[in-house]
């Protein structure tokens, strides 16, 4: 992409119109447009960011934070870039920060593991 030296964990969304990637110096999420062929910032951070996935309509991002008073799930609306937390994330089960995945279940709305490892598989049968 033109001008995308300094962002990373790029993503498409579904529909091909916006790449979505994150930028430092200062934290913040940016837009490319496949259209004009520009980036636009569309959300700063103060705190650190998990991953994020698209919405299957590609009109909102969900993301979220392990950060202090910051932990929740959030959307940012695209290519608007209005932020809206969603939830807290208050009695969920020992979330890591590193590998907090989001996720969307198959109506849309936004889920995350709490813990992630190898205690969560009870029975695995693999096919010879």
């Amino acid at each position: 992409m033109p001008n995308a030296e300094g962002y990373f964990f790029p993503s498409w969304s579904p529909d091909g119109k916006y790449l979505a990637a994150i930028a430092e110096n200062p934290s913040r999420l940016a837009l490319y447009s496949a259209r004009t062929g520009k980036w636009k910032d569309v959300h700063s951070f103060d705190v650190e960011w998990n991953y994020w996935t698209w919405s299957s309509d590609s009109k909102s991002l969900f993301l979220s934070s392990v950060q202090g008073n910051k932990d929740g799930i959030y959307r940012l609306t695209v290519p608007e870039g209005e932020w809206t937390k969603l939830c807290g994330l208050e009695g969920a089960n020992e979330v890591n920060t590193y590998y907090s995945f989001m996720s969307l279940t198959p109506d849309g709305q936004p889920a995350i593991m709490s813990h992630t490892g190898i205690a969560q598989i009870y029975l695995l049968h693999w096919e010879h």
